[in-house]
């Protein structure tokens, strides 16, 4: 038996473009997976004004929430129906994850109050979470206003 001619004999060189282009396909795809984690740890958008509800000890709770945001910073604040308007402390969204602090007036001294949430929704109209203010844990959940700017 002879050598087939037509048969290329540069298995080495071969060897080595098969190596590079596994390499190169190995490359591509870590930079497409590390695009995609950095994409899904950006900051949703929650700038706006949102109205929280939850349910308290007479009926549904009704809060105006008003949030400015530079990044993952969150600054504003959230006013009852009936009461005094208050700043939000250590404001920060993190992914769809949010988080920001309020510090109430309360018969016997001040209250900090601890708000953590989800954004959800297909344009990022909802949140849900809950508030711990004391031993106690509550449910809200929250709804951006949109306003029409044709009246």
């Amino acid at each position: 038996m002879g050598v087939d001619r037509n048969v290329p004999t540069n298995f080495a060189g071969d060897l080595k473009m098969e190596k590079r282009l596994v390499l190169i396909s190995k490359t591509a795809l870590c930079v497409l997976a590390f695009g995609l984690i950095a994409r899904a740890q950006e900051p949703s958008n929650v700038a706006g004004t949102w109205i929280i509800t939850n349910q308290g000890q007479n009926g549904v709770v009704v809060n105006k929430l008003t949030l400015a945001q530079d990044g993952a910073h969150l600054k504003g604040t959230i006013k009852p129906e009936e009461g005094e308007e208050l700043q939000i402390d250590n404001g920060m969204v993190r992914g769809k994850n949010v988080s920001f602090s309020v510090t109430r007036e309360e018969k016997n001294g001040k209250v900090k109050v601890e708000y953590k949430g989800t954004v959800s929704g297909d344009n990022g109209d909802n949140m849900t979470g809950t508030f711990r203010q004391g031993q106690s844990t509550v449910k809200w959940a929250a709804k951006r206003q949109v306003y029409d700017e044709g009246g």
